[in-house]
């Protein structure tokens, strides 16, 4: 069973990823910013990461997600589309970058292989 952590503000969808984790047989966890993502963040196996959160840049703050002990992989979530913004993303070894709003079969597939590769 893996550990899947969203770091969203918003809660809807927060709850949406949360809700698919758990229908996959795997744990959740949710943090609505940077600092209550990084206190649940030492075991996740992939952790969703919003760009913008309420207390900074989740972009910015990957490098320092990624260097935990237990090196998780991040798919990172936008609103709207910042084709920039992606591609530092990606540039700091993001599994994926996907624009919201997004339907819940565009998370499960992301999901799925960034589990299979962490297998």
């Amino acid at each position: 069973m893996a550990h899947v952590l969203i770091i969203d503000a918003d809660a809807a969808f927060a709850q949406l990823v949360a809700g698919i984790a758990e229908g996959l047989g795997h744990r959740a966890s949710r943090a609505g910013g940077l600092v209550e993502g990084r206190l649940l963040a030492d075991d996740a196996d992939v952790i969703f990461l919003a760009a913008t959160l309420p207390d900074g840049n989740g972009v910015e703050a990957m490098p320092g997600l990624r260097a935990l002990p237990g090196q998780p992989e991040i798919i990172v979530t936008a609103e709207g589309g910042d084709p920039d913004g992606a591609e530092r993303a990606i540039r700091h070894g993001a599994w994926e970058w996907l624009p919201k709003p997004l339907p819940a079969d565009r998370v499960v597939l992301p999901l799925l292989r960034a589990l299979d590769y962490r297998a």
